[in-house]
């Protein structure tokens, strides 16, 4: 649709105030599992934090890996998603999130 150039956006919750203020997502682990599989906790929350950590710092490079592997169709859209979204998520509050 964005090629086509069809519609407009309304709301961008990537920018706009006050979406872009909050996190759209977290991870979440149930107590038993965490419990008795701490090195694998661990292991998938470093990765999840260095692939956000990545998308941050390197938007382009990330989506020209993206494309190159099949994941995404073009790699210009990826990288504009990915230079659109806010990766300040370590100075939000995520009680404030969770509450909105």
């Amino acid at each position: 649709m964005r090629a086509a150039h069809v519609g407009h956006v309304l709301v961008n919750t990537a920018v706009d105030r006050p979406w872009s203020q909050y996190f759209c997502c977290m991870l979440a682990g149930f107590p038993d599992y965490v419990r008795a599989y701490p090195n694998a906790t661990r292991s998938v929350l470093r990765a999840v934090l260095k692939a956000a950590d990545l998308c941050a710092t390197d938007p382009a490079g990330t989506a020209r890996s993206l494309a190159a592997t099949g994941r995404v169709p073009r790699a210009g859209y990826a990288a504009q998603t990915l230079t659109d979204n806010n990766y300040k998520w370590r100075e939000f509050d995520p009680e404030d999130t969770i509450r909105w």
